[in-house]
């Protein structure tokens, strides 16, 4: 482009004006006022005004004939639309933008709603309000979406409007009659919406088609000027300049009075029209036509096309603005010798009208089609000089100045340093560069003056520029500049065509501009290092070179050669300052004596200045060649790394030498402030070892710190359980206390800590974190121990204790009385509702929080891929003897122990000790059973090996404890668990009777998931361990309530009379030794026909103990707590049940005698009651939950309950074989790919998860089957046989499952 501009110049040789034109504030104004003056005649309300004179004249002849000017005013409108209509347009011309259908939907919905305050009247409501029930159906909706014309929409209107007013009106002409003024404000509204949202810009014809529409319609409408005001309002025409806002800004904008420019209104009344300004249009016209020099010419374009280019579009707009005013105003119409003249034309077709017909129904003559004058102007839009005929030249414009881009200028000047003083000033910052009001006046001259687009853009960017260099404006006010213009010269400037002063001036401008903006920009990278950037930033420099002036495509054909220069001297520049920069953060360290602060400073500095660099140059290059940041990083580098390494070798002999420690905290602060400036270093210097350097120096620290964790995790436990009321830190619902809260916020702490360090090599933060880990385990086990021990305390030595003292301070004959009691009630203690205390529940909400903290940890940790980066980088190393390992030893049952309790049963409890007599686990206590099952797992911790010894107690309320029976001692050996495959082992008492263990091994090992294994584990054991206990409070009451003696009373109900007690009394004495015993009566006989409520009614003891303690634990325990309390009770009420049924399961008979019919009715009844109970109405346990695998076991019973002895081998020989068939289809389908590594083969869980499915599949109604074949006679060979295939298939099993974990690894 700048070559065509060169060879193009010299032929640029006619002047536009021979004689110089100087323009003052005077001249100026005379001719802006002269825009404004016809801008406010050309308004379509003044047009419509003057439209309504005509029609005043006429009103006595419209009134003789009503009906016939209601329907022709009607006719007239409906004329107008099909019109409109058919005219040829180019496709899509017509059509409305896609969003006005929603905002006319929004826009109807509040007027219909009458929530507009503009459109109140009751009419306009209701007419709005029908024609909006019909826009919202679908249909329709859909069909003004898809066709958007705007000609339909006004018909359905019309239609809509008619049909209401015809009923809301009780005359018919009236009706009709407002028709019209519904249908002006419905147009009005649309334009209204339009330019509210600015839509208007993107559719300029269709607007003008609106305001052309909005002025014949109002001719016979009595619609006020802007919405809101209502049908009737009187309109005048007015001279007044405060009517005239237009005028009004030309006042301000020159600062003249009112007074003088009303004077000056009033003479340019007569001079300044519509006439006025056809006839300076086709004075513009003829001289395009005539090529006069007064006009742009052929060698003031690129190109000859350019020219014809211009000169075409410039005619049709000429042409449209002439035949637009003719429209509007159809008194202008052409005479048949081509004179414009004031009176008003009928079509070919009909007689010649008076003035006053005409006046009365103008639209009948403006929307003729059968060859109208207004027909033929616009037939002749293309034959410009058809229409320059139209008046010759003499006596030049009245509008336009003489010089145009003279007066402009100075124009657009006025108002850019008006609006720029406001806007500068600070009273409105967010305001325009110009302002709307003399945007506006701009436009409005630029269409009387014929500005072409290219030179307001240049021209005014022009003025931006010359502002700018001269340090007027700032970069925000350039920027705002090129928004609003330089987009629109993107999208409409097509610059080939653009003539070329206007381009020339364009290019100056952009040249300027890049010139100042180049040296901005070397003044911000010169800055670089400062702690504040000068403003504006390098980035919004950037911003407007690149996009406004870089990018534009007259700037591009620009010599390459100044921006080569201007780059290089950017880079020398940031070489420069980056050097000088290091050597003053040198010449600063030799100031400073102590050699940790030396460390500190030059990490401080350096890495200050390369966040400082990186976040104002971050991932971009000046000028797409210039990376600021790698050219700092380059210059600085190679000397950081050098000078880092001895200052911390500096640093450590100097702590050395004087017997102190590095602050391990401060070095860590240091490195996690260094290690953002590392990377990049070594990014861009590979040659450099500075990262190596850098975890090299600061490793040693990271290891301080977590030797001081490891050491002060049980001094935080401690510290928090001793600070702890264990009262729940929400006072309104229940939850945790401040001890969790504490501990782990020093948790949270080490992890932060640990993270922030974004320690560069993988491997050794895994370590890192794996030691963390390490220090977590131990700190949650102790915590572990410290709330068990405590909740044990209060809730079973804290309440005997307290019995005992209540029990010795009762006087002799309360003792004997409880004694009586006792033995009336056949031995059965009087149980009370146990009172848990407050805090006794909070400590079972904290181990759950710790449960749900320690996930959290175990996330921010992310432990699954530590784990795996260790496995990468370390060889598995074979296990020796001494190796550490965790065994978990799961104390299941025992079977036949030793009756030590004159009721011939046991209260027993089992205690594990190691070879030294120190206690290695304790199980709860099972009251009044011979066959125990504790179901309790406990982990013991070996290197190497340990010998263990059971023993197994009975519990007494006072005295010492009897002793049930020893095991002979056992050896859990590392390297015999080297398999990782848990054992079943039965061993025998040394009184009678046996036990049954479940023995697995965990290695301990270096890693993350077995410490945090670890943890879990601990968690879940204390959980268990306190929810027991709450458990067993109960169990013993439940098993009361649900005894054969119960069973016994209910179906016997035995009356109990004075010589019963006076017998059970006598009892009791001789018992102590005080009279010999006599003979008990046989039972009352039992009673038939019970009812289920006295079924219900004999659990009503139980119902009530149930509902006192859920009360107490519902308001101190948490939601999830309680649930696995009560799923808990619920589940020890089925285990009771069963054991009510069937005795527990032995390959030896049974004395147990099976129930009745009538027995077992009541006991599945009893379990319908408490299930219906725990469900509560669905407010309880969920159903699915309460009717589980064991709920299904114990119904289950009840049809095998009956059969024989050989009915029940059978129905055992077909579980068993259908229970074989599925596993071994399982097998058939397990795939064999790799699932998980040797850590998850290794899991624990896993293994224990698969064989208990397993076995449970095989043994679940095997065992019922078992437990009644006890109860039948003959049955020792059977159970023999029985329990040595178990034990076969048993061994066939984990022989399976060894070779499947050899197979893997």
């Amino acid at each position: 482009m700048s070559r065509r501009l060169s060879s193009n110049r010299s032929s640029v040789a006619i002047p536009r004006r021979p004689v110089p034109v100087v323009v003052t504030d005077q001249t100026c104004y005379t001719y802006a006022l002269r825009v404004a003056f016809l801008a406010y005649l050309l308004h379509p309300n003044t047009r419509a005004e003057r439209v309504r004179i005509a029609a005043v004249n006429a009103s006595a002849a419209a009134e003789r004939n009503r009906p016939s000017r209601t329907a022709t005013a009607l006719d007239s409108m409906n004329e107008l639309v099909r019109t409109s209509t058919g005219v040829k347009e180019k496709e899509g011309k017509n059509k409305f933008p896609k969003d006005l259908v929603k905002i006319l939907k929004t826009k109807l919905e509040v007027i219909s709603m009458g929530k507009d305050p503009q459109y109140q009247d009751p009419l306009v409501r209701a007419t709005f309000a029908g024609f909006y029930a019909h826009y919202t159906e679908p249909g329709f909706y859909k069909q003004v979406k898809e066709n958007r014309k705007i000609e339909e929409l006004v018909m359905i209107f019309v239609s809509s409007a008619t049909a209401v007013l015809k009923k809301r009106l009780n005359d018919d002409h009236e009706a009709k009659e407002m028709v019209n003024q519904h249908v002006v404000l419905f147009v009005r509204l649309i334009r209204y919406a339009m330019k509210t949202n600015h839509l208007a810009t993107s559719a300029p014809d269709l607007m003008q088609r609106l305001e052309n529409y909005e002025t014949k319609l109002m001719t016979n409408s009595r619609v006020g000027h802007e919405p809101g005001i209502q049908p009737g309002a009187p309109l005048t025409i007015s001279y007044n300049v405060r009517n005239m806002p237009m005028v009004q800004t030309v006042i301000r904008l020159f600062n003249v009075t009112e007074f003088r420019a009303q004077q000056e209104i009033d003479t340019l009344k007569t001079t300044v029209n519509e006439q006025t300004a056809i006839n300076d249009m086709k004075a513009r016209i003829n001289s395009i036509n005539a090529n006069s020099p007064t006009v742009l010419q052929v060698e003031d374009f690129q190109t000859e096309d350019a020219y014809q280019q211009w000169k075409t579009i410039e005619l049709k707009q000429l042409s449209q603005m002439i035949s637009d005013m003719i429209e509007a105003n159809p008194e202008l119409t052409l005479s048949p010798n081509g004179e414009v003249v004031s009176t008003m034309l009928s079509s070919s077709n009909s007689q010649r009208r008076s003035v006053s017909d005409a006046a009365t129904n103008p639209n009948r003559l403006s929307m003729t089609s059968n060859g109208g004058d207004l027909d033929r102007v616009r037939r002749t839009h293309g034959a410009s000089r058809s229409i320059a005929s139209m008046q010759d030249l003499e006596g030049g414009a009245t509008l336009v100045p003489p010089d145009p881009k003279k007066f402009y200028r100075h124009l657009m000047e006025k108002c850019l340093n008006r609006d720029l003083a406001v806007k500068l000033s600070g009273k409105d910052p967010d305001a325009p560069i110009i302002s709307r009001a003399h945007s506006e006046l701009l436009v409005e001259c630029c269409k009387r003056w014929r500005m072409l687009q290219s030179y307001r853009i240049a021209c005014f960017l022009d003025a931006i520029k010359t502002k700018f260099v001269d340090q007027e404006v700032s970069l925000e006010v350039v920027d705002e500049a090129f928004d609003e213009h330089h987009a629109q010269t993107r999208r409409d400037g097509d610059f080939e065509s653009w003539c070329i002063p206007d381009y020339e001036l364009y290019y100056q401008v952009l040249l300027r501009f890049s010139e100042a903006l180049m040296r901005m920009l070397l003044d911000q990278i010169q800055h670089s290092f400062d702690l504040k950037a000068p403003r504006p930033g390098h980035r919004h420099v950037l911003h407007v070179l690149n996009k406004y002036i870089l990018d534009d495509p007259v700037f591009k054909d620009t010599d390459v050669s100044i921006m080569d220069q201007h780059i290089q001297h950017l880079e020398h520049g940031v070489r420069q300052v980056a050097l000088d920069r290091y050597n003053s953060h040198r010449k600063k360290l030799l100031e400073i004596q102590d050699a940790v602060m030396k460390v500190a400073n030059h990490v401080d500095a350096v890495t200050a200045d390369m966040d400082r660099v990186h976040k104002r140059y971050k991932n971009e290059k000046i000028l797409e060649c210039i990376d600021v940041l790698d050219t700092i990083v380059r210059m600085t580098a190679p000397n950081f790394a050098l000078d880092l390494r001895n200052l911390v070798l500096e640093a450590d002999l100097d702590a050395r030498t004087k017997g102190l420690e590095v602050p391990w905290d401060d070095m860590l602060v240091l490195f996690g402030k260094v290690q953002p400036a590392v990377g990049p270093m070594q990014h861009l210097c590979p040659e450099s070892d500075i990262q190596a350097v850098v975890e090299e120096s600061f490793r040693p620290y990271v290891h301080a710190r977590l030797n001081v964790t490891e050491a002060k995790t049980t001094e935080w436990v401690d510290r928090a359980v001793s600070m702890d009321t264990f009262e729940s830190e929400n006072k309104d619902e229940p939850g945790h206390s401040s001890s969790v809260v504490d501990l782990f916020d020093q948790f949270w702490q080490a992890v932060g800590i640990l993270n922030d360090l974004e320690w560069p090599d993988e491997y050794q933060d895994a370590k890192f974190r794996t030691r963390l880990a390490k220090a977590f385990s131990l700190g949650i086990a102790q915590y572990c121990k410290r709330v068990e021990e405590l909740f044990t305390y209060e809730t079973t030595h804290k309440p005997a204790a307290e019995q005992e003292a209540t029990t010795n301070a009762q006087p002799n004959t309360e003792r004997w009385m409880a004694m009586a009691r006792n033995a009336i009630t056949r031995g059965r203690p009087r149980v009370e509702p146990f009172n848990f205390a407050p805090e006794s529940c909070v400590k079972i909400n904290n181990i759950e929080y710790v449960q749900a903290k320690m996930e959290a940890i175990a996330e921010a940790l992310d432990v699954e891929t530590m784990a795996m980066i260790v496995e990468e980088r370390e060889p598995q190393k074979p296990r020796s003897s001494h190796e550490k390992a965790t065994f978990t030893i799961r104390i299941i049952s025992g079977e036949d122990l030793l009756p030590c309790d004159r009721n011939g049963l046991s209260d027993p409890y089992a205690v594990l000790s190691d070879e030294h007599g120190n206690r290695v686990a304790k199980t709860r206590t099972i009251y009044k059973t011979l066959n125990p099952r504790w179901d309790q797992s406990f982990d013991v911790e070996v290197k190497g090996f340990i010998w263990l010894q059971a023993t197994v107690w009975d519990a007494d309320v006072v005295g010492n404890h009897d002793i049930c029976g020893r095991t002979t001692p056992f050896k859990l050996d590392t390297r015999e668990y080297g398999d990782y495959i848990p054992r079943e082992v039965v061993m025998d008492l040394n009184t009678q009777g046996r036990l049954v263990f479940r023995i697995s091994m965990e290695g301990e090992k270096d890693d993350i998931l077995f410490y945090f294994g670890k943890v879990f584990r601990s968690l879940h054991a204390t959980e268990n361990a306190m929810t027991r206990i709450v458990v067993d409070k109960m169990t013993a009451y439940i098993q009361e309530c649900l005894s054969r003696q119960v069973l016994k009373t209910l179906l016997s109900r035995p009356v109990i009379d004075v010589d019963r007690v006076s017998l059970q009394m006598s009892n009791l004495l001789s018992r102590t030794g005080l009279r010999q015993a006599t003979s008990q009566p046989e039972p009352v006989p039992a009673r038939v026909g019970l009812t289920k409520q006295d079924m219900e009614g004999a659990l009503d003891p139980l119902f009530d103990y149930l509902e006192a303690n859920f009360a107490v634990l519902a308001t101190t325990l948490t939601k999830s707590a309680l649930k696995n309390i009560i799923s808990k009770v619920w589940r020890e009420v089925l285990t009771t049940i069963e054991d009510l049924l069937v005795p527990s399961l032995s390959e030896k008979p049974s004395s147990m005698r099976p129930l009745n019919e009538a027995e077992v009715d009541v006991v599945y009844n009893w379990l319908n009651f408490l299930r219906d109970f725990f469900h509560s109405g669905g407010d309880g346990i969920a159903m699915d939950v309460l009717t589980q695998s064991k709920y299904q076991e114990v119904m289950s019973i009840r049809f095998f309950y009956d059969q024989d002895l050989n009915t029940l081998v059978q129905e055992a020989e077909r579980t068993v074989q259908t229970a074989m068939t599925r596993r071994q289809e399982a097998a058939a389908n397990e795939t064999t790919s790799a699932t998980g590594g040797k850590l998850n083969s290794r899991n624990l869980g896993t293994i224990k998860a698969k064989r208990q499915k397993q076995m449970k599949d095989l043994q679940s109604s095997d065992d019922i089957i078992l437990r009644i074949m006890r109860m039948r006679e003959g049955c020792e060979r059977v159970l023999y046989e029985r329990f040595r295939q178990r034990s076969r298939l048993q061994q066939q099993m984990i022989a399976e499952e060894t070779m499947k974990m050899s197979n893997r690894r």
